[in-house]
């Protein structure tokens, strides 16, 4: 995202902008916690399991060490301690990972697993407490926190009410078990998926549940930003239910797929190649971004995969301001990052068309939902794409059946001739829409670029709408609905802000998912988390994570977080009693940031020194260290 910073920049050097002050959101700790940061580093990684990294186990605990971290999380499988029963424990495994922690001066998060050889805990309660008890006795003194059950929110095989009562009912048998064991050991909640407030309260309605657990904890892999909003539902719904306790992010991280999240190719290749085929040259272009907060239409810059690396100049503009677009001066527009748009606007869309612009659509249907007031989505109805010329064939409809094209390809190709070697997965979550050139007018051109479907049947995917009747522009478009920004930048951009804003909420301690990427299916989400790849070889989002260590280490004052509109900014002091002011926005700033210390040094999000004194925030966090 550097490029992009500095194209932003160039864009407004010659103006005077400083970023204005909105209305200020300022974030106060929801949660009982320290006023400074005490062992809040950690990650997740699963040393613990022979068939993951437990033979690994020294390389993760130096490189999580070396990033900054104190503490591992990882699973003590029922399985892997009883393969035989509660008759025959096995402790060499579990044993050998205590070992390697002592050794590296690391703290373990244990979860105990739900499942015994035969069944759930609660179907199985004799050889789940035989498992705990003979866990929590055994590292007595070495173990002070037990986590009891992975998720157990997200299972679907029981009605939610059950499901909670179930939990409910071991939680608090567990914890008398683990408490009678080890006094001193304290019991964490089972990391909740996506958030799970619901859920906890069921939980703790029920009698007695909520004496059972000392720590609170739950998991996000939503944005950053996200976050602070998500920790203030948490805290409404422990209010609500007189519970104080501290509160952990046990899971947070972020995928990075190679090529099923990633739009960089779009941007690279066939973006360049549809210019081409139209005769203009994006490096000399301009293009304008759709960037209208009030319109519910920020242009994320997580999204821009390699926007700013094709054309000359990115400007950011809003709804208001298409119907003064000179075409000639701004030739491209990206009008939405998706598949809404406010209908009030769409005769300034088209009248852009009109005049020769292009327009770019780089996700699903574009238009296909009219924007309303509070974000809420409504059809828009065909009769704008009519509008544009374009036309869709949708799986659910009866002419993609009569053409037997299906929800999800197991076919693609570039279309014949252009070379071009940009393609995406197709999976039920990502299904496809069909380019149709069913609304064209004469003198109008649809020029196919990307198909997909069966060997047999098929149909354009990504291609160009060249209009030559009433419209004199083009559209560019690719119907891919997976949204971009799975990429290394993206995730390493976001390290910073989750811990951040965690720590500024109140969180002790936040946990990211994981160390180790697996990396054995390039198709799977989950094999592609991690921070460094399968041989251990960094990514970005690794030396995002030791700067961050460095920029806020223990010892350091819990951050102090506001919300000025679009921009983040925190201040804390360090250990060695320097200030440090970190700011961010992932929605493009409109003006430089002048930092409140006087005497400052610059670092971005890797720890690089920036040394421009003109900074535009971006989505990498900016940190001013006082000198």
């Amino acid at each position: 995202m550097k490029s992009l910073r500095a194209i932003i920049l160039a864009a407004i050097v010659t103006t005077t902008t400083v970023i204005a002050t909105a209305q200020v959101r300022r974030i106060t700790p929801y949660f009982p916690c320290s006023p400074t940061l005490s062992d809040a580093y950690g990650f997740c990684s699963h040393i613990t399991r022979p068939f993951a990294d437990f033979y690994l186990r020294q390389s993760d605990l130096r490189y999580a060490r070396e990033a900054g971290a104190k503490w591992i999380r990882s699973d003590f499988d029922c399985a892997t301690v009883m393969p035989e029963g509660k008759e025959h424990p096995r402790d060499s495994i579990f044993d050998a990972v205590m070992k390697s922690c002592e050794a590296d001066d690391m703290r373990l998060l244990p979860i105990l697993t739900g499942r015994t050889n035969k069944a759930w805990a609660w179907d199985d309660e004799d050889g789940f407490y035989a498992y705990v008890d003979h866990l929590v006795r055994r590292y007595k003194g070495r173990i002070g926190y037990w986590e009891v059950i992975n998720e157990v929110n997200l299972l679907r095989d029981y009605e939610p009410g059950q499901l909670a009562r179930n939990y409910a009912k071991v939680l608090r048998r567990t914890a008398t078990i683990i408490r009678a064991a080890d006094k001193d050991a304290k019991v964490v909640f089972g990391g909740m998926g996506e958030n799970g407030t619901r859920f906890l309260g069921d939980v703790c309605d029920e009698p007695g549940t909520a004496e059972a657990f000392d720590i609170l904890n739950f998991h996000s892999y939503d944005s950053p930003e996200q976050l602070a909003d998500y920790f203030a539902e948490l805290a409404a719904a422990m209010s609500k239910r007189g519970l104080s306790k501290p509160v952990w992010l046990t899971e947070t991280g972020f995928t990075t797929p190679p090529g099923t999240g990633s739009h960089e190719g779009f941007w690279r290749e066939l973006v360049p190649y549809a210019c081409g085929k139209l005769g203009i040259n994006p490096r000399k272009s301009e293009i304008a971004v759709v960037c209208n907060a009030e319109e519910n239409l920020p242009a994320n810059l997580e999204q821009m995969d390699g926007v700013a690396d094709v054309f000359r100049r990115v400007r950011y503009i809003k709804c208001n301001d298409i119907a003064g677009l000179n075409v000639k001066r701004t030739p491209f527009l990206i009008p939405s990052y998706g598949e809404y748009f406010p209908k009030e606007y769409e005769a300034r869309l088209v009248d852009y068309v009109r005049r020769g612009g292009t327009i770019i659509c780089p996700i699903g249907v574009p238009f296909y939902y009219d924007m309303q007031q509070g974000g809420q989505y409504m059809s828009s109805g065909h009769d704008f794409h009519k509008d544009l010329h374009m036309a869709f064939y949708y799986f659910w409809q009866d002419d993609c059946k009569r053409l037997n094209l299906p929800e999800v390809p197991d076919w693609g190709a570039c279309a014949p001739g252009t070379g071009l070697k940009y393609a995406w997965n197709f999976t039920k979550q990502n299904s496809a829409r069909y380019l149709s050139s069913g609304n064209l007018r004469a003198g109008d051109e649809f020029i196919p670029l990307l198909l997909a479907g069966t060997r047999e049947h098929h149909a354009p995917v990504a291609g160009i709408y060249k209009l030559r009747s009433d419209l004199r522009g083009n559209i560019i478009i690719q119907t891919r609905v997976l949204p971009p920004g799975r990429n290394e930048t993206t995730q390493a951009e976001r390290v910073a802000r989750a811990y951040i804003v965690s720590f500024a909420c109140g969180a002790d301690k936040v946990f990211w998912y994981h160390l180790r990427a697996f990396e054995t299916d390039s198709t799977d989400w989950e094999s592609y988390f991690g921070i460094m790849h399968k041989d251990f070889t960094p990514k970005p989002a690794y030396a995002a994570y030791r700067t961050l260590t460095r920029m806020l280490p223990d010892g350091s004052s819990r951050p102090q977080l506001e919300q000025d509109g679009t921009l983040w900014r925190a201040t804390w002091t360090r250990p060695d009693r320097r200030r440090v002011e970190a700011v961010w926005s992932v929605v493009p700033a409109p003006g430089y940031y002048k930092p409140n210390l006087r005497r400052a040094k610059a670092y971005d999000y890797m720890g690089r020194p920036v040394r421009s004194r003109h900074i535009v925030p971006g989505a990498g966090v900016t940190y001013f260290v006082s000198e």
